[in-house]
């Protein structure tokens, strides 16, 4: 079916190839010429706002000094780059991607300093061009936005282990006394809040690109330092 859908909306003779992912349906595809794809399947449930927000970020980004390292959207017949599908009543997006090379940071068997190095740049240089980047759909409340740590108390029941219970509870007890008060000073902006070892390509030992802005959010710039 996804095949069918490919060719339809987007006039592509592929391959298709399930991938894992925990939020979102994703499939690479493999075209006649060996030309690789991500599409990726979401419901109604994510909000057609923020993938809107994802695509908007990702054509801000295309414009400075570090477009090479992320995925462009494909348009599909009608010029757009979300397709949206009504099946057996209920709602989908659909959305095509390029194909980054590389591989994944979680795979290296080590990690230079130089890498670690060029990161920090390439973050750094992201995080620059977004500093003026804005969509309605990113000032959102997410349970992945780290200023909402102490959210997680309500949930410290679920910790069955009184020792590790402890431990998470002064933890956020630190967070509270420690950041909390200081939040509000700190620099706000879109932030990708998620460059985790799964969502980092290095090719050649450098920095290759970053994918997934599924977690993005607007928040305090430090945070996206934070998570890396």
């Amino acid at each position: 079916y996804v095949i069918e859908i490919v060719k339809h909306y987007y006039q592509l003779e592929v391959h298709a190839k399930p991938l894992n992912g925990y939020d979102e349906l994703n499939f690479l595809l493999k075209g006649e010429n060996q030309q690789q794809y991500i599409l990726k399947v979401a419901t109604e449930e994510h909000g057609y706002h923020f993938l809107d927000a994802q695509v908007k970020i990702v054509h801000h980004l295309s414009k400075s000094n570090v477009s090479g390292k992320f995925q462009r959207y494909l348009l599909n017949t009608e010029g757009v780059e979300i397709t949206t599908l009504i099946i057996e009543g209920k709602k989908y997006f659909i959305r095509i991607l390029s194909f980054l090379e590389g591989t994944f940071w979680v795979d290296l068997p080590a990690h230079p300093d130089s890498l670690v190095k060029d990161l920090g740049s390439f973050l750094g240089e992201m995080d620059l061009a977004l500093q003026n980047f804005y969509h309605p759909a990113m000032y959102r409340y997410y349970v992945w936005d780290i200023k909402n740590a102490l959210d997680a108390r309500e949930h410290l029941s679920y910790i069955r282990s009184h020792e590790n219970r402890r431990i998470a509870a002064y933890f956020l007890s630190q967070f509270e006394t420690e950041v909390l008060p200081r939040l509000s000073s700190l620099r706000m902006a879109s932030i990708h809040n998620d460059a985790n070892d799964y969502n980092v390509l290095i090719k050649d030992g450098r920095i290759a690109g970053l994918i997934d802005f599924g977690d993005m959010v607007y928040s305090q710039l430090i945070n996206n330092l934070a998570v890396t």
